[in-house]
């Protein structure tokens, strides 16, 4: 959408002015200053008839006095607010008078002059037209906007669409956060994810400190990023009715403008009137967690240090700390609840993050990801602690815990591996099994044989095999090294020699053969884990 204003350049392009050999005298750095309307002034009261903002027209038969004179008119029409002068020369004067020009470069006034003759009438029509034709586009823009958010509520859209629907009408990276300050949702854009959230809890609090009490509830807020020279966040709250549930960040270089701030007040308005219709109102923590539960099943992320930047900021600490992965299994969806599995490992002890939400293909099931200081508890101590307050839920259940994992890729590695794991329920109590890191990565070297693995491994494989047969190719080896550093290119590159641009033809290769999209993590998994299969790894 274009802005509403039209600018001294804008009308410097007019074609009636680009062919009356007009010169900018001066105030060439201010052509992008706005102009509101047009006025012709040719009398000494003009300055009187002035609201601001107009741009003026003269054919110069008012300069026709001393030069002290001029320059007193020159100063009331800077005091009206008038933004700019034009001036005819050729017919009523031969010149601009050089006190004229003197005052306005002392002022900062751009002064404009035209050599041939022009007709005002041409410039004010094209003008207000202008004028009146951006503030239309404008306000439909708006109405646009208004009825887009109107219709995600109307069909129920989740917190995740909205957010995304406010990133594309804005075009810049948002950021939705609870009240404690930790990341809900975000759309990094052209930003890598761990550059757009790095240090968000430390940076989110100072600027709610330094805001407190400033603004009013229905309009953003802006703060400087203290990291980035140039870089500003605009914030608004999400609240309603006595509730207030965090707050939606933008994040900008320019100057927001009301188009902007009309889609945050837009996107605020909707993710309050959806919470207060959402099955748990007071808090946004299952879709938190049910985030970076995805975010770590779905490698999206290009380095380790990324993915931890992120998922600290979504309140899930990995660097130097014990992770552990683990499903609960039930025979009844509900049963437990997510809350009451995320108590239970709440109460392991204080200082725990954790992660729950359902299993995206069976609600019986609960994945979760459970990080520690690793002085304070150690592996037994903290099984014990997990298996008792899980025995505590009265519930039959299967709970598997991967233990001895290093790092969030560790992590999402096994909660992939764990949704694979299949035992019957007991009848009573809690069947607690615990399967370290070596016993993990034996399950797939045991199944190596299994024929049902070997028709899925081969299946998928094929066009790959077949490949580097017929062309003596190196695919398979490729997508073992891709497998093996899921999350530095660089890494798998420099283990089969060859430069970064040879592998991303080898992997850009592997993804038309297998038609497939390694970026996606489902199919990322289905790569890993035929390829883990075939070797027996």
């Amino acid at each position: 959408m274009k802005s509403s204003s039209v600018t001294l350049r804008d009308i410097l392009a007019l074609p009636a002015l680009m062919q009356a050999k007009t010169e900018v005298i001066c105030g060439a750095d201010r052509l992008d200053t706005p102009v509101r309307w047009v006025h012709v002034v040719d009398t000494a009261r003009g300055a009187e008839l002035l609201n601001g903002g107009e741009l003026l027209l003269t054919s110069g038969i008012i300069f026709d006095r001393p030069p002290r004179q001029q320059r007193h008119l020159i100063d009331s029409f800077h005091r009206s607010g008038a933004v700019a002068l034009l001036v005819e020369v050729g017919v009523q004067i031969s010149q601009v008078p050089p006190a004229v020009v003197h005052r306005c470069q002392e002022l900062g006034l751009p002064l404009i002059a035209t050599y041939d003759e022009v007709k005002f009438v041409e410039i004010t029509e094209a003008v207000h037209s202008e004028l009146l034709h951006r503030q239309f586009e404008q306000v439909e823009a708006l109405q646009r906007i208004n009825s887009s958010f109107w219709g995600l509520m109307f069909n129920g859209a989740p917190p995740e669409q909205l957010v995304l629907h406010a990133s594309r009408e804005l075009e810049l990276p948002v950021v939705l956060e609870d009240l404690n300050h930790r990341v809900v949702l975000y759309v990094e854009g052209h930003f890598l994810p761990s550059q757009l959230l790095s240090n968000w809890e430390a940076k989110s609090r100072e600027w709610a400190d330094s805001t407190r009490g400033v603004g009013l509830v229905a309009d953003p807020v802006s703060v400087p990023d203290p990291h980035e020279p140039g870089v500003s966040w605009d914030f608004i709250d999400i609240q309603a009715q006595g509730n207030h549930w965090g707050r939606l960040f933008v994040r900008r270089t320019g100057e927001r403008d009301s188009k902007a701030t009309h889609i945050m007040r837009h996107a605020s308005m909707s993710l309050a009137i959806e919470r207060l219709s959402a099955h748990s109102p007071n808090s946004w923590i299952d879709l938190r967690e049910r985030m970076g539960l995805d975010r770590l099943l779905h490698h999206r992320f290009t380095t380790v240090t990324g993915q931890k930047t992120v998922l600290e900021s979504n309140g899930f600490r990995t660097d130097g700390r014990r992770v552990i992965a683990l499903e609960v299994r039930s025979a009844t969806e509900g049963e437990p609840t997510l809350d009451q599995v995320r108590g239970a490992l709440l109460r392991i002890g204080p200082d725990t993050d954790v992660l729950v939400a359902p299993q995206e293909s069976d609600a019986t099931r609960i994945v979760g990801a459970v990080s520690v200081d690793p002085h304070r508890y150690q592996v037994g101590e903290l099984k014990r602690r997990m298996l008792a307050e899980f025995e505590a839920l009265g519930v039959a259940l299967n709970v598997t815990v991967a233990v001895g994992l290093e790092g969030p890729i560790d992590l999402g590695a096994a909660l992939h591996q764990l949704a694979k794991i299949d035992e019957e329920l007991p009848a009573t109590g809690v069947n607690f099994r615990v399967m370290t890191r070596e016993k993990l990565e034996g399950v797939l070297h045991k199944l190596h044989d299994d024929v049902n693995v070997q028709a899925f491994s081969e299946s998928l494989l094929t066009p790959l095999l077949l490949h580097d047969q017929r062309n003596t190719g190196d695919l398979l080896p490729t997508a073992r090294a891709i497998v093996d550093y899921p999350t530095s290119r660089s890494a798998a590159a420099q283990v089969l020699h060859l430069s970064r641009t040879a592998l991303y033809s080898r992997i850009s290769t592997i993804e038309r053969l297998l038609s497939m999209d390694l970026n996606n993590g489902k199919e990322f998994f289905a790569l890993s884990l035929a390829v883990r299969a075939y070797f027996g790894e």
